[in-house]
């Protein structure tokens, strides 16, 4: 029989995997138990200038404040981070695992999506899903999400992506 701790560990780790399997654009994801935080990063193949890294910054805070707005969320961490080195430029984004939804991972992917449609960083080793299969793996997503806010988890995970696999590592 699982503790508390493992199941939060496990379900953690079932929640990295299906947000990186739903969205092949993002590279990594962490869960940092200590500030009770996820970031995910996505990574572009093209470096930005500063003063494209602090629009591109300022545009994604606007587009999650507006979210937040819409559906009345009061976050307790909303970060936003943009470096480039070399000629990639690594995009993360820290939202606490408390109030974070489905919605945001498909308004960030999207935005960045348009903004770079020729440059990110896309597994395409995953498989397609169809419309339903979509609606099936975020409403999985979701209560993932709920899972992990009621049972909470005590490692830090960090998930990535290999050769075409995910792979989660607690840390």
């Amino acid at each position: 029989m699982k503790t508390h701790a493992q199941q939060g560990h496990s379900r953690g780790a079932e929640l990295l995997v299906s947000i990186l399997v739903r969205y092949p654009e993002l590279g990594t994801l962490t869960i940092d138990p200590e500030t009770a935080s996820l970031r995910l990063t996505v990574l572009v193949a093209r470096a930005l200038s500063e003063g494209e890294q602090r629009e591109l910054s300022a545009r994604i805070i606007e587009s999650l404040d507006a979210l937040f707005t819409l559906t009345q969320v009061t976050p307790r961490k909303r970060e936003v981070s943009v470096m480039a080195e070399g000629r990639v430029t690594a995009i993360s984004v820290t939202r606490d695992i408390t109030s974070i939804s489905r919605e945001e991972f498909a308004l960030i992917v999207g935005l960045l999506r348009e903004l770079f449609p020729n440059h990110l960083f896309v597994d395409r080793t995953q498989e397609t899903f169809v419309d339903e299969d979509l609606e099936l793996q975020e409403d999985y997503i979701e209560e993932m999400l709920e899972n992990l806010r009621a049972e909470s988890v005590s490692t830090n995970l960090y998930a990535f992506r290999e050769g075409g696999r995910v792979l989660v590592f607690n840390k």
